[in-house]
């Protein structure tokens, strides 16, 4: 295994574990969770709610599949762990009560930065403007594998044609504007 792929499920592992056990301890009521989330200002209904949440957040992260879920998981986490120092700090609790959720939040941004390409959502530039193309009722070039050939910007190799892509009425010339007039 590459050294990327160790860490990326090192950190989602230990921030799973550590959303899903410490949620499961929020829903179940436990004494002293109960009283730090109350200490903090929060409702108790909030305290069961959070723990759900907690719950899915860990789990929707190990899940395989499912990119825009895990987004939203790890969003909600981050949330979660920076209202959680921003409460400490405002109720002025001890440095290690702000210092705490601030670490498991670097654990989380790293387990989000090092995960494989496969569990990423976006789409990338030339995709969306593929997409929209389509949308439109183009037929679209994949110019990467037209005679074996890549899509680069490099100088001295070039895109095939693309005037494949563009319907007939769009792709004949146009008149010139010149300040509003034609020419």
């Amino acid at each position: 295994m590459k050294y990327r792929t160790i860490s990326y499920w090192t950190c989602t592992v230990v921030v799973a574990f550590m959303f899903v056990s410490g949620g499961i301890c929020y829903v179940i009521g436990l004494p002293p969770v109960v009283e730090g989330v109350l200490h903090l200002g929060y409702p108790r209904y909030f305290v069961t709610l959070l723990g759900m949440w907690k719950v899915l957040g860990g789990i929707a992260i190990l899940l395989p599949g499912f990119p825009r879920l895990k987004e939203w998981a790890y969003a909600g986490m981050i949330f979660d762990l920076t209202a959680a120092a921003v409460s400490s700090a405002a109720t002025g609790n001890a440095w290690w009560h702000i210092l705490a959720p601030l670490s498991v939040a670097a654990l989380v941004v790293a387990s989000w930065a090092l995960r494989p390409s496969d569990r990423h959502t976006y789409v990338t530039r030339q995709g969306s403007q593929d997409a929209r193309r389509r949308a439109q009722g183009y037929e679209v070039i994949d110019h990467s594998r037209i005679e074996g050939r890549q899509a680069t910007r490099e100088p001295g190799i070039h895109r095939a044609d693309t005037r494949a892509d563009i319907p007939a009425e769009a792709a004949a010339p146009r008149s010139t504007r010149h300040f509003g007039r034609d020419t």
